[in-house]
């Protein structure tokens, strides 16, 4: 059986590119976008995510052909010419139960702008379809994974505990040697104690390894199992590798991995993820333990005994606060600034400028993103099934 595409792009061209489509299929391929053009959609491959421009009249038949062969949901880009191939191809997988986008293209000279945040977000969603998840130290357990699973179906390598606790060691063993050219990169590790520092160290360098041997591209920690058997946790081993560009988090919430591949998707950057929230003054802060550099300054180390954690100042800019609810399907998204910060010894205060914010938020499972473009994301949560409620 084929693995699926992650996206593909095609426009119907039976009759052939005439001049008009030449110029629109040049303006695409200078920003990034390769489409390929079809009479015949018997040739079409399987995909998740399907972009398809029906630019032409007569071929909704031939477009719900293609359509049909995408897992996941379908994007279509008309124009007032092509509306009833639309409508036709929009009632087949509606009554299907298929998921899919339309966009109306009136000006094709305009056809970037108009589709532009629903390809990022479709680029995005594809790019959390398409991980390849290394539980370290975890046993595969569907209750735990049930919901991702649902969700992305992403392939799993499994590296058992006794394997992890003996590769973690071995990168303590060696990790002081590259302690400058690492940590030194991201914290002031100078008068810090090399043996505290080498336990996060040989953490990072122990998954690295299995990462690059195994080609997997997110990774799931058993954070509990390594603080009660190492004495230490994880988080600066899992800032390293959120600034790597690498989804990462603990096994109690494998739907963080979700949340980070489309927050790099479509910045670059991964999400900051509090553990907890409370009322302050009248204002929601957020509690957390990671401090990826990519998102705060002033990053620094907490000296907790037996091992270092981290705390540090986030970047004053706008975020989303984005809050999942796995049970019901639902996505909220709420456009916020960070108001003050302060460092703490249980790691990283946020307070948030939205008064009565937390009376929009569907759980506990929240995150920050440090995205703009709303509209994209609400796109990318939308084509992985999650219904967004707007926040007010």
């Amino acid at each position: 059986m084929s693995t699926p595409t992650p996206i593909a792009y095609y426009m119907l061209a039976p009759e052939g590119i005439d001049e008009g489509i030449a110029k629109i299929l040049d303006t695409l391929s200078e920003s990034g976008i390769k489409v390929e053009v079809i009479g015949d959609p018997s040739r079409v491959r399987e995909s998740l995510y399907t972009v398809l421009f029906l630019l032409k009249e007569n071929t909704g038949a031939y477009a719900a052909r293609i359509a049909c062969r995408t897992s996941r949901s379908t994007l279509l880009i008309y124009t007032t010419s092509t509306v009833s191939d639309m409508l036709y191809v929009k009632d087949l997988l509606e009554s299907r139960g298929r998921k899919l986008h339309t966009v109306l293209v009136e000006n094709e000279a305009d056809i970037l702008d108009r589709i532009r945040s629903y390809i990022r977000g479709y680029r995005a969603a594809a790019a959390s379809s398409d991980m390849r998840i290394l539980l370290f130290g975890v046993d595969y357990d569907d209750s735990v994974l049930g919901t991702l699973n649902s969700i992305v179906e992403p392939d799993y390598y499994v590296f058992a505990w006794n394997e992890a606790s003996d590769t973690i060691d071995e990168g303590i063993k060696y990790s002081s040697l590259y302690i400058d050219t690492y940590l030194s990169a991201y914290f002031d590790v100078k008068g810090k104690d090399e043996e505290k520092l080498s336990k996060s160290l040989g953490l990072y360098l122990a998954i690295k390894s299995v990462l690059d041997n195994e080609g997997a591209n997110a990774v799931l920690i058993d954070c509990n199992r390594i603080y009660s058997s190492k004495g230490f946790t994880p988080w600066i081993t899992m800032n390293l590798l959120l600034d790597e560009g690498i989804p990462a988090s603990c096994m109690n919430r494998p739907l963080s991995l979700l949340v980070h591949a489309v927050s790099l998707a479509l910045t670059g950057k991964p999400a900051w993820e509090p553990y907890m929230l409370k009322i302050k003054d009248g204002k929601l802060l957020l509690m957390g333990k990671l401090a990826p550099t990519l998102l705060f300054k002033q990053v620094s180390l907490i000296d907790k005994g037996g091992y270092y954690e981290l705390t540090g100042q986030i970047r004053e800019s706008e975020y989303i606060l984005v809050s999942l609810s796995p049970g019901r399907m639902m996505v909220s998204l709420n456009p916020v600034k960070v108001e003050s910060y302060t460092k703490a010894n249980n790691g990283v205060n946020v307070a948030v400028n939205r008064a009565s914010l937390w009376e929009n938020l569907l759980s506990d499972k929240v995150y920050l993103m440090p995205i703009t473009d709303i509209d994209s994301l609400r796109v990318s949560f939308e084509s992985l099934n999650f219904k967004p409620i707007p926040g007010t």
